[in-house]
């Protein structure tokens, strides 16, 4: 009699673990979701089951990751590498000026052009500069208009 092999995932909000589902090998759901909130409960936070992200759902950079696992008799094996997506939460009343970037390559080839795409708030201004730099030598200056 063999047993069966489930998969899991864990679930990330910065590095608080806000869920860790586990889905049965007979199970047919292809799909599933989490909506993560400010009210979203902190998982193996020493039972206290009443700690949420309110304390960490703030203006700012985040980011959310995910791991997937194989089970086998209820022992998680090592997991893949971590899929990570970086995310902003925008609070307007907050005077603090954001830059992020969305996603990009961290390895180019010499034929390619380099994009980094980025997003600048900046509650103070209209207008906004944003030099990049590598290895202290700067590269280019762009204005970004509200």
């Amino acid at each position: 009699m063999s047993d069966k092999v489930n998969s899991a995932i864990e679930v990330y909000f910065d590095n608080y673990l806000v869920l860790d589902k586990e889905y049965s090998s007979t199970n047919t759901r292809n799909e599933d979701s989490i909506t993560i909130t400010k009210n979203t409960v902190i998982l193996n936070n020493n039972n206290d089951s009443t700690m949420t992200l309110a304390n960490y759902f703030l203006h700012g950079e985040h980011t959310i990751k995910a791991k997937l696992y194989l089970v086998n008799s209820g022992e998680k094996g090592n997991g893949t590498d971590f899929i990570e997506k970086e995310i902003v939460i925008l609070d307007r009343s907050s005077k603090t000026p954001l830059i992020w970037t969305g996603d990009f390559k961290t390895e180019y080839y010499t034929y390619e052009t380099i994009k980094i795409p980025f997003r600048v708030y900046d509650p103070n201004v209209t207008t906004a500069k944003v030099s990049l730099y590598k290895n202290g030598v700067l590269l280019s200056t762009r204005e970004v208009t509200d």
